[in-house]
Formats: structure tokens, C-alpha cells, sequence
């Protein structure tokens, strides 16, 4: 088999540090600026690159001593990559808990479980698109999905050149030559396999695509591809190497600037960067280095790119963690400390901590190993059970912390007694007045170490009343089940939301309640497509469950028949209408539904969702105060609900639509984050179980008694 002829491992080549100086610059200005809009390709850019190093290390290896070592290869691997990954995940995990409480840092211990087992793609994916889990506070360790990706392709990738180049060459009596056919050949037949599955999920299920290896794999494949492809590539006439590097740079460049967070990714439009960064790779393999562009061998790009792993690293958990200090919209001074700090902290560990151990023997046996010529000894039986403790061990740790952190967190909730929203407009506004003038954080129920999707209401997270159809409608009614009276509610997360507020007004009096929700599908009969973090594309199931609901409360006849919606469906209607066209044609198709439903329903109550708020999980810190969580109404929210208000017919004498914004802000549009004592939001959209059901006696108001509040 002839050499690859590449550059020695002495000799770094300048355009591959330049390159990851690009990558790391572009992910950290998107994450800290949202710019450019194509800043996400810095993945695809250092997954290209690995593929072609960690490959070509395997060639080499198997070229010079005829053999591999798994044993030598995650040694090198871990060495590599644990020190600084375990430092970042101890520094994120303990900044979370000084400054957000230790409610976060159970959250973040779970995370950083999953990032040292090399599964965060997976966990995080699974948390995109779990409707309880994808609106809440972003993880600061978020991005060692990508390092997860990398990883679990390095099980399998010296598998498969082992396969080929040690076990089918042998088994077959091939040639070195023949081995190194075959082994590109497979590369090249999985590189595509994946790319076209990529192209698939991309379409069918976008989270699980953006974090899946399988559709990822093509990304490492492609760099692959170059190293076992090395040989061809060294032949490249030297006045063409110039102009393909070049190409390669600008491709870059279109790709930060014509891709954007709406492109379908990673497949096809990854194909855009990915080649790019190939055409660079390949313009300086076998060459001389003279046609590096300037651009990439500069050397403050050079320095950016031996500290970029470092800097990706720290990056994300400084942006994330200053965000709950710092929680308005990003300001010049802002931006310029979140940069100073995330260097020098890179700087630091690159120095301190990354390059002396990569160059240190540490997780080495001692065992004497040829290099040149014959295959190198066994490793001694110290290998694995070092490289196991290493891998493992601070996974297992972080698992035990996070047990015992939960089981702390469990015991904070807040046994406290709060007084619930008056009915009375006057004595309900002091209420919310009083609220907004707190200067320091009261004792709160439930506690903000509590938040999050186990503070929402219990019909939805414990009886998984949610999504109800015809099987469910027994075991997710409330109340008396012979009850004479009987309510029905109908809509989305919102709507369920009501229900704790809902059963304390009518469940005494001799009710049945029956919840005939479904997550992210309006009360209003209207197409919208599924909530990005679902897939987004049209909502089938919503369009059917409508009938279905329809269908069920033209038969019941329900004494009262109470809507609700989130606010934000007018941001997803299926004909992709926007801004006033949106609102207007919600406003119509709310009046046509609640005008249907007057016809069967002895009364229907359509109740406006709440404002939102802020997110108390990450608002609410050691740093902040209760003033700076307040809220403002936004003016899209009021011109919805004025909207709506003017579009119902007013010779429905048995529709009542009520503007709730008076139960959760102050005359002023501002909305505390909590009244008297009780946290309204769990995550900043949907009330906790404590404040719905804080909500009792008003909702009486509005169901079954005097109508308080009439349209405006």
C-alpha cells in the first residue's frame, strides 16, 4: 500500500488551523450575536476536519506497524478531549448553582451525565422534541451534542478499517492495494447512505436530523473520504491547488450568508459548507503549504484554531450563564465582557490544562512500542481499565451528584399559604400592585428550584390529560361523574393549563369536568402546522381532533363549554399567514367556531390566554430582584384579543369572551412574576398548578355566575 504522503503530525498544516479558526469564530458569533444567519455551519466545518485527521491517524497507524490499537486510538481520544470537556461541565455545573439556584443545577448535572456518557445528541434531541421539555431554559452544555456525534462515529469508523484492512485482507488474501479499494469503496457507500438519510430526516423530523450521528455521519465521512483518498489528492498540479483553496473559502463564506435557521439541515444545504471545507482540505493535501491563503495561515487565525477546542468548549456556558445576569436583549458592553471572559477562560485551559496533557503520557501503561517496522506488543491489561475509569468514571459521579441533588431539590418546595386572585377588578389590581413593588425575593410556591414542566399543572403531568381522544375521556374527567351539570374544555396547553382553576370553582358545586384537550392544537377550528420543536409541517391529527371534538360536544350538549389557546398559534396557521392577515383570519375563525359551538353547548366561554411572563428559572438568580422579572404586555397580545373581541357576534347571548390580562398584570400592562407569594408561570408560557388553581374563585365569576368582565 503506498504511504498517504501527507503532512507529518510536526509539521500542522496551516489551512486545516485556519479553518477551525473560521468554525469556532462563526459558532461563537452565532450564539452571541445570531449572526451571521448561516454561523451554525462551524459544526459542519470541524466535523469535516475530524473525519480527515482521526482517519488518516488510522491509516498511518495501520500503514507503519501493520496493525491498530484500539486501546492506543481512545487513549489518544480521551486524552485529548476529557480534561478540558470534564473542567467546562464542574465550572457550568457550579456557576448554574451559585447564581440559578440548585433546581438548575440538577438539570445540568442530568446534562452533563449524558455529555460525558457521549450521549448529549440524543439527550438533547429527545428534550427538542418533547413539547415539556423544548420551551424551557436552554443548557449551558448544550453543545457537546456536537463532541457526542464525533465520538459515537470513532466506535464504529477503526472498526470498519480494521475490518477491511486487517480482517478481509487476510481472510481473502487480498492485496494492501485490493484492502485500500474496498475500504474506499465502503467509505464512499456509507458516506452516501448517510447523506441520503440526512436528506430524509431532514425533512421528516428536523430536531432528530440537526442531532442524529446517523444523519451526521456523511459530514465525518466526507473528511474521511479525503484521507483514504490522500494519495490522488497529493497529485494536484501545484497552479490549481491556489484556486481550489480559494473556492473552498468562498463556499464558506456563501454558506454563512445564504444559509439560514430555516434552510433544511444538515441535508442538503450541509452539503454546501461540507464541500467547501473538503475543496480546502484537499487544495493543501500533498502540496507544499505555498498556496495556503493568507486569510487561513495569518497568525491570529493560527492561535484561534490550536485554542478552538478550548474556546468551543467555554463558549457556550459563558453566553448561556451571563444571559441570567444579564437578561435583556444583548448590549455592546455585554457581548464585549461574555467575549473576554470566554477567551481568557480558553486561553487558560488550553495552556494549562488541554496542551500539557495531550503531550503528557497520562493514561499510558509503560509498555515499550515499536514504531517502525513489526507489530507493536500487546497492551498491557492496565489499558482498558484506565481508559473505562477515564471515560466513565465522571459520568458515574455526575449520576450519583445528580440523585442526591434532585432529592435536596424535592424537599425545597415551599409550604406556604397564599390568598387566592380576588374576584372584586379593584381589590384584584392591589393585589398585583403590591407584587410589583417587591425590591427583594419573598418565599415562593412553588419554589423556583422547583420549576419547569414538574411545576405545571398535575392534570397535565400526571394524569396526562393533555392529549385526550374518545379512550381518554373517562379517565380525564372531573368531578362528580353523575353530576347533572356538566363543563367540557377544549383546546391546547393553555386551555389544560385552566383546568386546577376550573375544578376549584365548579368541582364542589356538583359538576363534571371533562378535558377534551390537545397539545398545540387551538380551541379555535383553524389548519396550523406543529410547533418547530415537533417537526413543525401540517398538523393532521389537530384538523382530525377538531372533528372529533365537534362531533362529541354536539352530543353531550354541555352546560358550559370553555376555550382556550395559546397566544402564539397565530404565529404557525397553516397558510402561513403573518402579522395583521394572521391575526384577522384567527379573529374569523374563532367567531365561526364559537358560533358553531353556541348552537350546542347551553353556554361557551371563550378565555383569552394569559401574557406570558418571564422565566423564573432563569430569571430569578442570586444577582437579580423581583423587578427585574417583570414583564411588559406585548402589543401583538392586546391587538389579538381586541381582534378577536370585535369578530364575535354580538347576537350570541350565551358566548361570554373574557379578557384575562387583568389576572395576571397591573392596570400599567406591567405583569409581576408572581402575586401574593404564588409563581404564575412554570416556564414562562404555561401556569403552575399553584397559580391556576389560585384562579378558582374568578373563573367562578365567569363560568357560572354574574359575567364580571365583558368584551371590550
Amino acid at each position: 500500500m503506498a504511504p498517504l504522503r501527507v503532512h507529518k503530525k510536526a509539521g500542522m498544516r496551516k489551512d486545516i488551523q485556519g479553518l477551525r479558526a473560521i468554525a469556532v469564530g462563526v459558532v461563537v458569533l452565532d450564539h452571541l450575536l445570531k449572526w451571521p444567519s448561516g454561523g451554525y455551519i462551524g459544526v459542519d466545518i470541524f466535523f469535516v476536519i475530524s473525519g480527515f485527521l482521526i482517519t488518516g491517524i488510522l491509516i498511518r497507524e495501520h500503514e507503519r506497524t501493520g496493525r491498530l490499537s484500539f486501546v492506543d486510538f481512545y487513549r489518544r481520544r480521551l486524552r485529548r478531549i476529557m480534561p478540558v470537556a470534564v473542567l467546562v461541565l464542574v465550572a457550568a455545573t457550579a456557576a448554574v448553582s451559585l447564581i440559578q439556584g440548585i433546581g438548575r443545577a440538577k438539570a445540568i448535572l442530568v446534562d452533563s451525565t449524558y455529555s460525558l456518557l457521549f450521549a448529549a445528541n440524543w439527550h438533547f434531541a429527545a428534550a427538542g422534541t418533547d413539547y415539556m421539555q423544548a420551551h424551557g431554559p436552554v443548557s449551558p452544555v448544550q453543545h457537546y451534542w456536537s463532541l457526542a456525534v464525533e465520538e459515537q462515529f470513532y466506535i464504529l469508523w477503526p472498526v470498519l478499517v480494521v475490518l477491511v484492512l486487517g480482517v478481509a485482507v487476510k481472510r481473502f488474501g487480498w492485496h494492501k492495494r485490493r484492502g485500500m479499494q474496498v475500504l474506499r469503496a465502503s467509505m464512499v457507500g456509507l458516506t452516501v447512505a448517510s447523506f441520503i438519510y440526512a436528506c430524509w430526516q431532514s425533512s421528516a423530523e428536523p430536531t432528530w436530523a440537526y442531532f442524529s450521528t446517523f444523519s451526521r455521519a456523511w459530514e465525518l465521512g466526507v473528511g474521511a473520504l479525503l484521507a483514504v483518498f490522500a494519495v490522488r489528492l497529493s497529485e494536484i498540479p501545484e497552479a490549481v491547488r491556489a484556486g481550489l483553496a480559494w473556492l473552498g473559502v468562498a463556499g464558506v463564506a456563501v454558506a454563512l450568508f445564504a444559509l439560514n435557521p430555516q434552510s433544511v439541515f444538515p441535508a442538503p444545504w450541509g452539503a454546501l459548507p461540507v464541500v467547501a471545507t473538503a475543496l480546502v482540505i484537499a487544495a493543501g493535501t500533498g502540496g507544499s503549504g505555498s498556496h495556503t491563503p493568507q486569510l487561513l495561515s495569518a497568525w491570529p487565525m493560527q492561535y484561534v484554531g490550536k485554542i478552538s477546542y478550548s474556546l468551543y468548549l467555554w463558549h457556550f456556558p459563558t453566553i448561556i450563564i451571563s444571559q441570567s445576569i444579564f437578561p435583556q436583549p444583548q448590549r455592546t458592553l455585554v457581548v464585549l465582557v461574555q467575549l473576554v471572559v470566554m477567551v481568557t477562560l480558553s486561553v487558560a485551559s488550553f495552556h494549562l490544562v488541554e496542551d500539557p496533557i495531550r503531550k503528557s503520557r497520562w493514561l499510558e501503561d509503560g509498555s515499550p512500542r515499536k514504531t517502525v517496522g513489526g507489530a507493536a506488543p500487546k497492551s498491557r491489561s492496565l489499558g482498558w481499565p484506565k481508559i473505562v475509569l477515564v471515560g466513565v468514571g465522571p459520568a458515574v459521579v455526575a449520576l450519583v451528584v445528580s440523585t442526591v441533588v434532585a432529592g435536596v431539590s424535592a424537599r425545597l418546595e415551599a409550604d406556604i399559604q397564599t390568598a387566592p386572585l380576588d374576584v372584586d377588578p379593584a381589590a384584584r389590581a392591589s393585589q398585583i400592585k403590591s407584587s410589583l413593588g417587591y425590591e427583594e425575593w419573598p418565599t415562593l410556591a412553588p419554589a423556583v428550584d422547583n420549576l419547569g414542566p414538574d411545576a405545571w399543572v398535575p392534570e397535565w403531568v400526571l394524569d396526562r390529560c393533555h392529549d385526550v381522544w374518545e379512550e381518554d375521556v373517562a379517565r380525564c374527567s372531573y368531578g362528580d361523574p353523575e353530576a347533572s351539570k356538566t363543563a367540557v374544555l377544549v383546546g391546547d396547553s393553555i386551555a389544560i393549563s385552566y383546568m386546577p382553576g376550573i375544578r376549584a370553582a365548579l368541582e364542589g358545586d356538583g359538576w363534571k369536568i371533562t378535558s377534551l384537550t390537545l397539545q398545540q392544537c387551538p380551541a379555535v377550528d383553524v389548519p396550523v402546522l406543529k410547533d418547530r420543536s415537533s417537526g413543525g409541517g401540517e398538523y393532521i391529527e389537530c384538523e382530525r381532533h377538531h372533528a372529533w371534538v365537534k362531533d362529541y360536544v354536539s352530543k353531550a350538549n354541555p352546560d358550559v363549554l370553555i376555550m382556550s389557546s395559546v397566544q402564539e398559534t397565530t404565529q404557525r396557521l397553516a397558510n402561513q399567514a403573518t402579522g395583521d392577515d394572521a391575526i384577522n383570519d384567527w379573529a374569523s375563525a374563532t367567531a365561526r367556531t364559537i358560533t358553531q359551538y353556541a348552537s350546542v353547548a347551553k353556554k361557551v366561554v371563550l378565555l383569552g390566554p394569559p401574557p406570558g411572563g418571564t422565566n423564573l428559572q432563569l430569571c430569578a438568580t442570586a444577582l437579580s430582584t423581583p423587578k427585574d422579572c417583570i414583564t411588559t404586555r406585548s402589543i401583538e397580545y392586546d391587538k389579538t384579543q381586541a381582534a378577536v373581541f370585535a369578530a364575535v357576534p354580538d347576537d350570541l347571548p350565551n358566548v361570554s369572551v373574557i379578557d384575562t390580562s387583568s389576572w395576571f398584570c397591573g392596570d400599567d400592562n406591567r405583569c409581576p412574576s408572581f402575586v401574593n407569594n404564588t409563581i404564575m408561570f412554570a416556564d414562562g408560557g404555561h401556569l403552575t398548578g399553584a397559580y391556576s388553581k389560585k384562579l378558582g374563585p374568578i373563573l367562578r365569576s365567569v363560568l357560572v355566575e354574574q359575567q364580571e368582565e365583558q368584551p371590550q
